[in-house]
């Protein structure tokens, strides 16, 4: 329970809901004009390429290849050697 607690998502959840429930914080932070719409400005602009980065880690770790599994071009180089004989 407290590796779930101290988990990133969990906190960024937390903190999300907490902002959202305080209304003059959440005015504050997204609101134009609002006294620390600096810090409100800088979250959406790392959420808003928060998908984008999402889909490129999924993206890498689907094509993520071992090396010894990746063929070299000495393998290449003898298979059509072998296909010729």
């Amino acid at each position: 329970v407290i590796q779930t607690i101290k988990s990133p998502g969990f906190i960024a959840m937390t903190l999300g809901f907490i902002t959202a429930c305080i209304t003059p914080l959440r005015d504050a932070l997204f609101s134009p004009g609002g006294s620390l719409r600096f810090i409100g400005s800088s979250i959406e602009s790392l959420g808003s390429a928060s998908s984008s980065l999402g889909t490129l880690l999924v993206a890498a770790s689907l094509v993520h290849q071992a090396k010894d599994d990746a063929p070299s071009s000495d393998d290449a180089d003898t298979a059509i050697e072998e296909s010729q004989v």
